[in-house]
């Protein structure tokens, strides 16, 4: 049995977006509740694992940095090549590297309803980026920044300067969630554009 309540597990899955028709299947249906629960435990177990990744202590990696990289993670078809780019960068300046992804924020009024993205989505991103450089000897750590549709390259810009960044790795293809939709400019022209420091464009 879940240790989470009726009602917590309704909770749960109206916020993944469910009506309610689904959400009283879940009140009615002992198995339904069963597997609502161990979904739900294992995203709490995911956030946990972010908590961690993200944690940050002020006497952390980067003030021993002798280079400072912003690595600009998401999903895009790029993402593997400025991974390695960013790698390459920090084993030849004997450098750290900050994975950092920005988070949507749900967007509402006339555009409708629509969820940004979850902890465990962003875990699940980040996450093998930060296990490929560990892997490889480079000390890295990873960080969430979140920002309304059309100001995550801003969010990028402003991390850039709260850490120093010597330099930022995007790619070439990386764009807002919704800015092909609204035609906005890529993320990373206006980080190009924007930044106060070099931006590698992979």
């Amino acid at each position: 049995m879940s240790e989470f309540s009726d009602e917590q597990l309704v909770d749960f899955v109206l916020g993944l977006g469910a009506d309610d028709g689904l959400a009283d299947a879940v009140r009615a249906q002992p198995e339904l509740r069963r597997r609502c629960g161990a979904l739900k435990s294992e995203l709490c177990r995911l956030e946990e694992e972010l908590a961690e990744l993200v944690e940050t202590d002020p006497h952390d990696i980067l003030a021993k940095a002798s280079w400072r990289i912003l690595l600009a993670a998401d999903g895009s078809a790029a993402a593997r090549r400025v991974t390695l780019a960013a790698l390459a960068l920090a084993q030849r300046s004997d450098g750290v590297v900050e994975v950092l992804h920005v988070c949507e924020s749900r967007l509402g009024g006339w555009a409708g309803a629509v969820a940004g993205e979850t902890p465990a989505e962003a875990a699940a991103l980040i996450a093998p980026i930060l296990g490929e450089l560990h892997g490889r000897g480079v000390m890295s750590r990873g960080q969430l920044r979140s920002a309304p549709v059309g100001l995550v390259a801003g969010s990028i810009l402003a991390e850039a300067e709260e850490i120093a960044a010597d330099i930022i790795v995007i790619g070439s293809s990386t764009s807002s969630r919704w800015s092909t939709l609204w035609g906005a400019p890529r993320v990373g022209a206006s980080v190009v554009r924007n930044a106060g420091c070099p931006v590698l464009v992979v």
